[in-house]
């Protein structure tokens, strides 16, 4: 029969060994939780992620056509001036105004490019620890945490009870976690 650590050779418990192996217990428990919290975050952000997606790129398109006209403005300002002054240099006021409209509308594009760019990171990670799943843990999951289901209206739609819907959802997360710690290990997370 292998020694238990924690009693010592005369039967009575020892503390020290106690201490050890709660403090290791709490360890485990506070990186589950953190790893919890981390996948739930991560599928809340989800749904905003993909509805921002969207709306960005509806931005930079509009984005693109305003800069498309003012530099279809500036350029008709430029030929006149050439043709008038006969240098190549702008010196119109207006000409200088669009000028600086173009430049503020490219610093909306190039940041809306970079928070597409974020955007897309929460989603692909999300996809990723959902592709981890099979489909029942996934479909959990996405109600509670992506659609903000309620856990009874979780449990009413997919025809289970709740002690199932908490069972298969722990299932999803521990999935979840194997995902997050092989990304984390590799460095593509």
């Amino acid at each position: 029969m292998a020694k238990n650590p924690m009693f010592n050779g005369s039967g009575c418990k020892d503390p020290t060994a106690y201490s050890a192996i709660k403090k290791v217990d709490q360890e485990r428990r506070a990186e589950k939780q953190k790893l919890e919290n981390e996948i739930k975050d991560l599928l809340e952000q989800y749904s905003y992620a993909c509805d921002n997606i969207q709306v960005m790129k509806e931005e930079i398109k509009a984005l693109g056509e305003a800069i498309k006209a003012e530099r279809d403005t500036s350029k008709a300002i430029q030929i006149r001036e050439d043709s008038v002054q006969g240098s190549n240099r702008i010196s119109d006021p207006t000409a200088e105004a669009v000028t600086r409209i173009i430049d503020k509308y490219e610093k909306q594009v190039n940041y809306m490019s970079e928070r597409i760019d974020q955007l897309y990171i929460v989603k692909n990670r999300v996809d990723e620890i959902l592709s981890s799943m099979n489909e029942q843990q996934r479909e959990v999951l996405t109600l509670l945490h992506i659609k903000q289901y309620k856990w009874h209206q979780a449990c009413n739609k997919l025809h289970i009870s709740k002690s199932s819907l908490y069972r298969i959802r722990d299932e999803g997360i521990k999935r979840g976690f194997e995902c997050i710690k092989k990304t984390k290990k590799t460095g593509d997370w």
